[in-house]
């Protein structure tokens, strides 16, 4: 697992971390983004590591939110296919309706495979 703290003074100079982490609002604590990677032998082995790997993340996103921790934030690179990488509320309502003016069409959400989509 790779951590990677970002402190304070960065996030009120980045606007971008300001509009991608939900209810960020004026944090004064460092956060830190997490990717946990693995490598094993065995494809056999892939059903019990992926579980073990997913349930250390629901284990992790409990304890922050205990603690109160928790951004809503998911970084869509590190994120594994069944989180919930837009959130929901305010951002993912801006989201759909940025996607529905841009790509009436729903190329994005229906025509290229992979990635996450927003409906």
């Amino acid at each position: 697992m790779s951590l990677q703290p970002i402190v304070p003074t960065v996030i009120a100079r980045s606007p971008f971390l300001q509009d991608a982490i939900p209810d960020l609002g004026s944090n004064t604590r460092p956060i830190v983004v997490a990717q946990l990677t693995g490598i094993w032998k065995d494809s056999r082995d892939t059903a019990v590591i992926e579980a073990v790997a997913l349930k250390l993340i629901r284990d992790i996103d409990i304890a922050t939110r205990i603690y109160d921790m928790q951004t809503g934030y998911i970084y869509l690179n590190y994120a594994h296919v069944g989180q919930s990488v837009f959130g929901e509320g305010r951002r993912k309502q801006w989201l759909k309706e940025m996607s529905r003016k841009y790509d009436p069409e729903g190329i994005f959400q229906h025509c290229v495979p992979g990635g996450f989509k927003l409906f």
